[in-house]
């Protein structure tokens, strides 16, 4: 049946006709999004919304409708549902408020308005005067309806919102409406002036008129929410899987719902990390981890089409979210929570793998890398049956290694890698289903874990030689961004300079340290734009103790050097344990104690080919490939 056969003929209703009176009463159910409207960045729905009803030059006769408004009957009389419109609705609801705060203020003690504003209030948000009974005109969302609440009942919001983004929006929306207001009525001297300028707004914006349409079976709302709100403003994916989800599990919707509350908020600490992941990545690595890529566009689709068992789906998403959270939750990451996150403290007893896996994980973390989040969520899925779980470390450090290799310079494709990563992963999965068992060219899961990765890339000649690396991080330099992946590059030299794993440096005390200061004391004869070009550069960063780093501080080369100076309470340069950074008071003492440009320079581009030397055995078996095609 086609969507508009199941809607009631639709009908004019002004503003205050839904509001007003005891003839509707609206629920958001929870398949809806939450809300999302915003006077920031492309999001401009509330100066817009104002700009459309409360422009001076528009009389109450001439202004726009404000939308429709699909309705879905509830069992209980002048109760609906609605199933598209809550932007508006909650929009309208905070602009009462709004009103109704401001007319308050202006009045003060002067009851001559008290009794039209406390009618306004009943009328409007259907409030009870003392709080003690209330029928809201609207119940929004669970992630939002408390917060809500508190605005309309008590008028007035905490000084700072939660972490949820739909808190930020309803309590930028209530200051955004709050200066408008504010300003409209700010030229006016008296209080019935300003009062009549409120009452004005309340009247104006009471015969703006919404196009209100029935559903004629409440069965049907979860259906018309789709296809209605792929011909209006585009919904993220995960928000058409919410509603999809949520009518998928009639029966089981509070357990369901409270599962995807817990999906939204893993996925949200992950986003403190990495920027770029939000819900609609989290759905399509976890889906292309499974059945191979797919694009952004045709998400929803597959899901749909291909899809039998919801409550599986969903468990799956819960409990990977969980996983993944943990693993990503950078700050809090130990080898101990890598092992208990993966059930694998029997198999991983000194925890050697799981340190294995940490590095790896917080390089790619630092690097803001995110699309070997799909195998990550494909090892995941199939954990129970990986019986060598130090192939899962070493296929890890592969994926650091390529994509230091491939990344750094910023100039690669995302796109390219991540088919690889979703297909590697559907081949994984397809291996530990049994598919293409009697397929003599199909791989062992072992063999595909292990060197899958690496076959993947140098079949699309991904790896950069060591003369297109060098040419790509020319320009490395540290930024504010970039510290922590800065910070892990140089951790890497030291390792490699070491012959064991004994010994590792502390993140916490020890920091990246500029050889030639960013601000150079007199005695550099230079100044911060002679040296602007090249003072980040990875060729003038080594690390540091933090003691000896305060001791030095923006001395030059020779006053850094301990030389005659027999205190031992003082630190200098060579008195650091860190082979890379005692590297380089040899190589100051062996040019005369000067460090310039060009030696900078020299040292960056060796910095860079001793890195390329350190990774590529990680992600290439046959690393004299790369070599020899870079000098030939």
């Amino acid at each position: 049946m086609d969507p508009g056969e199941r809607l009631s003929t639709p009908q004019k209703q002004k503003i205050i006709q839904l509001f007003g009176g005891k003839s509707y009463f609206f629920r958001i159910p929870r398949y809806q999004r939450s809300y999302v409207w915003s006077d920031r960045g492309k999001s401009e729905q509330l100066a817009q919304f104002w700009d459309d009803f409360f422009d001076t030059e528009k009389s109450e006769g001439n202004l726009p409708f404000l939308g429709n408004l699909i309705l879905s009957r509830t069992n209980e009389k002048s109760k609906f549902e609605v199933v598209d419109g809550q932007q508006r609705l909650i929009t309208l609801q905070i602009f009462f408020r709004v009103l109704l705060n401001i007319a308050l203020e202006v009045t003060g003690d002067d009851n001559t308005y008290r009794e039209k504003i406390e009618s306004l209030r009943s009328t409007l948000l259907s409030v009870d005067e003392y709080g003690e009974k209330e029928e809201r005109k609207l119940i929004a969302g669970r992630d939002i309806d408390e917060y809500l609440k508190e605005l309309i009942r008590s008028g007035s919001l905490a000084e700072t919102p939660t972490q949820k983004e739909a808190h930020w929006n309803i309590w930028n929306a209530t200051n955004f409406f709050e200066q408008r207001v504010s300003e409209y009525i700010a030229a006016a001297k008296t209080v019935d002036v300003k009062m009549k300028l409120l009452m004005g707004l309340f009247r104006k914006i009471g015969e703006v008129e919404m196009i209100v349409i029935l559903l004629r079976d409440q069965s049907d709302a979860y259906e018309v929410f789709e296809s209605f709100n792929a011909k209006g403003e585009r919904l993220n994916t995960s928000d058409l899987f919410k509603n999809l989800l949520l009518s998928r599990l009639k029966d089981d919707e509070d357990r369901a719902f409270q599962q995807w509350t817990n999906i939204e908020q893993n996925v949200a600490v992950i986003n403190r990390y990495l920027p770029q992941f939000n819900l609609d990545t989290y759905l399509r690595y976890y889906w292309s981890a499974i059945n191979g890529y797919v694009s952004p566009r045709t998400l929803y689709r597959e899901i749909k089409d291909n899809t039998t068992d919801y409550r599986k789906l969903l468990n799956g998403l819960d409990k990977c979210s969980i996983q993944l959270v943990a693993l990503l939750d950078i700050d809090n990451l130990t080898p101990m929570k890598v092992s208990s996150v993966l059930e694998s403290p029997k198999s991983d007893p000194a925890g050697k793998e799981s340190n294995k896996i940490q590095t790896s994980i917080k390089l790619l973390s630092s690097l803001k890398a995110q699309q070997y989040i799909v195998w990550v969520l494909c090892i995941l899925q199939n954990w129970k049956h990986i019986e060598n779980r130090k192939h899962v470390a070493n296929s890890l450090k592969a994926i650091e290694a390529f994509s230091v290799l491939y990344f750094t310079g910023g100039s690669s494709s995302a796109n390219k890698v991540e088919k690889i990563f979703s297909n590697l992963s559907h081949e994984l999965s397809d291996a530990y289903k049994g598919k293409g068992r009697n397929n003599k060219t199909a791989r062992s899961p072992e063999e595909i874990i292990l060197n899958g990765f690496k076959k993947y890339i140098e079949q699309q000649a991904l790896i950069p030689t060591l003369n297109e690396f060098t040419i790509q991080a020319d320009n490395l330099q540290l930024t504010a961004r970039n510290k922590d992946f800065i910070w892990q590059l140089l951790d890497k030299l030291e390792r490699t300079n070491q012959r064991t794993s004994e010994f590792q440096l502390d993140r916490v005390v020890v920091t990246v340290e500029h050889l030639l200061p960013q601000k150079p004391i007199d005695d550099w004869n230079l100044s911060k734009a002679e040296i602007k070009p090249y003072v980040d550069l990875l060729g003038n960063l080594t690390l540091l103790d933090f003691v000896i780093n305060g001791s030095i501080q923006n001395q030059i080369p020779k006053k850094k050097l301990r030389g005659e100076d027999t205190d031992k309470k003082k630190k200098y340069l060579d008195d650091s344990h860190i082979s890379i950074t005692l590297e380089v008071v040899e190589l100051w003492h062996s040019n005369g104690y000067v460090w310039d440009e060009q030696l900078i320079r020299e040292r960056h581009e060796a910095v860079l080919k001793r890195l390329y030397k350190a990774y590529l055995p990680d992600v290439s078996n046959e690393p004299s490939r790369y070599l020899d095609s870079s000098t030939s």
